[in-house]
């Protein structure tokens, strides 16, 4: 068959059952196939009387493999022994050539001779999982997401928005501010923005879940205020990955007489990858929040009035969130005239007229979140441009603040920060919406609102508590700190900074000139120092290391050190006369935080990198600033022997000899270094290994020994390897250099073969 006759999309019509028999429709693709052709070749599927997306999407991807998969086919000739097979039949073929043993085959057309003497067979490849009903044969089967590029769902904050007279579902931004004064005696202040990052539906769960769009209503059982309520779920894998939201499914309860009703959500259906469904509820299709979360697969679920959490359905559009500010003029009032077009509060005390053109807000209350432009005002009651949607009562209070918002901030990430100029006793208002990558946002009268009053009161009442990290190498020079956090997070809300001190050898210098002129027991305060003849004696308090311990230096002569044992948590040991003394340098870090920053669960993910090129670190130190001062120090001891924690640089040189091997000198052309390096590892490798003979490599810097390696067959593990971490750097400018001894084995009375093909790489 031609590539034009094996369509790799297939499309169908339908009455969906499970959507009141509405017509819908469903296209099923080969992805695969379209890219290894380059295009889509579409067909319309034939079948009749199908009910719902279940069983339209099993019967077109039978229709789709048997295009795609069954493209293969076979024509043979045989003797009368094929008198009784038919049209249809199941035959099993042997080709080896082909790579066929037994394969099964579907008979297409059979061919008879004269006298039915021989017959030709035309048969088609088959494979009974092609009209399998099994979901663990089918896959994914369901509903596919929209995958066009949509306006994102409304923002969503972290805080509950504390009103209790009508505003059934609501969460404001977590916002706080830290007021910095500046040297010409001006003030900024720094706000920071929490809100939920919307996540992404998970590439992997590419079906939907099936829900029954007529949900079961009950007026007792639950505790469900009488409203308009909207539903939809979404499916979870085994990996916690979340889907797409289903359908919405309505939910109208607004007629009930009592606040007592329930929800039962009906004809659940689910992809087989699903192992559980979350649950989202919302008064309007666009602000769903989460009610549930982790649910085993069931076909019904019933909410009984499940308190909403902070937390928005998987948004495939969102991006980045736009973050709007405005000033309040005036407010909050308690509502106490009310007509149509009007609001006010009879202790207002306004001047005449001094409100017009600005806008007057619902901060609570029946009719929450409505806006008006105000055409005047008296000094009790504002006078506004186009009636209430909503009606407020005497529990709504408003507000009066500017007309324009001014763009503050641009985020993909909570917290969003920005600075503004202080003034003491102004209030601000705060607006995010969702954008997608063309920056088009979300609804802005579904988009949280809340009051700032700048410079408030901070919660913090002493010095925060000792903070943790870690600390890893990455590679290329690069170090790195993360996990930073604390076990009690009191006092933490008005952390700035964190103070990060690195004790580290540098490499550079390795090895080090210093050592042990004696043993050292586990106990003793004085060590006796090996020194050069003009020795550079350490500072009191500086560190060094010794194997796996860390010391504080705090008296120095050119023969001796007295010192405190087992420094940042490393443990006291004895050391042996020899033992290579490390004296530290040190290197401190400032990493700014924002106010209430280690409130976020977003802090769990904080990160710094910063490059500190070939050094090896041995312990750490931090410590927090907030504006009480500063925490305890937190110490951890990186010290090892056996893995040290260095940065290095990055790259690698190689130098390679080809062919057989034999003693030689200079094997292999000079090798410039172009910058100086410290030294990760040096290895040996061969193609072919040598058999009765052992390899000898020595590598030298500007012409003297830098490192012996060396390949011995008749080891266990031949291939040398050696370490860098006590080698000396190799220096900018050096040439290196490699010769080579072959040695015969004594007594080996098997073929010899010296080798062939070295490569001497250097890691740093």
């Amino acid at each position: 068959m031609t590539i034009a006759e094996t369509f790799n999309r297939v499309s169908v019509e339908f009455q969906d059952e499970q959507n009141e028999y509405q017509q819908d429709s469903l296209s099923v693709a080969n992805t695969d196939d379209s890219d290894l052709i380059g295009f889509e070749v579409a067909s319309q599927s034939n079948a009749l009387g199908l009910a719902n997306f279940n069983q339209a999407t099993r019967i077109l991807l039978r229709q789709l493999d048997k295009s795609v998969a069954g493209n293969q086919y076979i024509q043979f000739q045989t003797s009368f022994r094929a008198l009784k097979v038919r049209p249809g039949d199941i035959i099993a073929v042997t080709y080896i050539r082909e790579g066929f043993e037994r394969t099964p085959f579907r008979v297409l057309k059979l061919s008879p001779s004269l006298n039915y003497e021989m017959v030709t067979i035309q048969a088609q490849i088959h494979n009974d999982d092609w009209y399998s009903d099994s979901l663990a044969v089918l896959q994914l089967t369901g509903r596919q997401p929209v995958g066009n590029l949509g306006v994102p769902l409304p923002l969503i904050g972290t805080v509950a928005h504390d009103d209790s007279s009508g505003n059934l579902e609501y969460f404001d931004f977590a916002l706080s501010d830290t007021v910095s004064t500046l040297q010409d005696g001006s003030a900024i202040v720094s706000i920071s923005i929490g809100f939920t990052v919307p996540a992404k539906p998970s590439a992997t769960s590419t079906y939907l879940p099936l829900v029954s769009l007529s949900p079961t209503l009950s007026n007792t059982g639950g505790t469900l205020a009488a409203a308009s309520w909207y539903y939809a779920v979404t499916a979870v894998d085994s990996n916690g990955n979340e889907g797409s939201l289903s359908f919405t499914i309505p939910a109208n309860l607004s007629l009930a007489s009592t606040n007592t009703n329930a929800v039962q959500l009906t004809g659940l259906s689910f992809p087989n990858t699903a192992v559980s469904f979350n649950v989202y509820r919302g008064t309007s299709p666009q602000e769903l929040y989460q009610i549930s979360s982790g649910n085993a697969i069931a076909p019904s679920f019933t909410d009984t009035g499940f308190p909403a959490l902070p937390i928005g359905p998987p948004d495939p559009s969102f991006d980045h969130a736009n973050f709007y500010y405005r000033n309040e003029y005036a407010g909050p009032f308690q509502a106490d005239i009310i007509t149509s077009t009007t609001i006010g509060c009879s202790t207002m005390g306004a001047v005449v007229n001094a409100y017009a053109s600005m806008v007057v807000r619902i901060s609570g209350g029946p009719g929450m979140g409505q806006e008006q432009s105000i055409i005047s005002n008296t000094a009790t009651t504002l006078t506004v441009q186009t009636p209430w949607s909503v009606m407020p009562t005497t529990s709504s209070t408003f507000v009066i603040t500017e007309a324009a918002w001014k763009l503050a901030a641009i985020s993909s990430y909570s917290p969003a920060q920005f600075d503004l100029s202080y003034n003491s006793g102004t209030v601000i208002e705060i607006t995010g919406r969702a954008a997608n990558i063309l920056n088009q946002e979300s609804n802005p009268a579904l988009a949280p609102v809340t009051s700032l009053p700048l410079g408030g009161v901070s919660s913090d009442a002493g010095l925060p508590a000792t903070p943790y990290c870690s600390l890893e190498a990455p590679g290329g020079g690069e170090l790195t700190v993360f996990g930073v956090g604390f076990n009690d997070l009191s006092n933490t809300d008005t952390v700035t900074s964190g103070t990060l001190q690195v004790f580290y050898w540098d490499e550079l210098n390795t090895p080090s000139e210093y050592s042990l002129a004696q043993d050292l027991d586990a106990s003793s305060t004085v060590l006796s120092v090996t020194t050069p003849a003009s020795p550079s004696l350490p500072y009191v308090g500086q560190l060094i290391q010794i194997d796996s311990e860390i010391m504080s230096v705090q008296d120095a002569t050119a023969n001796s050190y007295t010192v405190i044992r087992n420094f940042a948590g490393s443990i006291a040991a004895a050391h042996t006369a020899g033992a290579l003394i490390l004296t530290l340098n040190s290197a401190a870090v400032i990493m700014p935080f924002s106010s209430g920053f280690f409130e976020n669960r977003a802090s769990n993910n904080y990160v710094n990198t910063f490059s500190m090129p070939d050094i090896r670190v041995g312990a750490a130190e931090l410590f927090v600033t907030n504006s009480f001062g500063n925490s305890q120090t937190f110490s951890v001891c990186y010290a090892s022997n056996t893995s040290p924690l260095r940065t290095l640089s990055g790259g690698q040189f190689s130098l390679q000899v080809n062919g057989y091997l034999a003693t030689q000198q200079n094997a292999a052309p000079p090798l410039v270094v172009e910058a100086t390096h410290a030294v990760r590892d040096i290895r040996m490798t061969l193609s072919q290994p040598p058999t009765g003979y052992v390899i000898t490599v020595d590598l030298l810097q500007n012409g003297v020994e830098y490192c012996q390696l060396t390949y011995d067959p008749s080891q266990t593990t031949p291939t040398a390897v050696l370490d860098g971490t006590n080698l000396p750097p190799l220096l900018e400018g050096a040439l290196l250099t490699i010769n080579i001894t072959v040695t015969l084995i004594p007594n080996y009375d098997q073929a010899l073969n010296p080798g062939n093909d070295l490569t001497v790489t250097i890691r740093f």
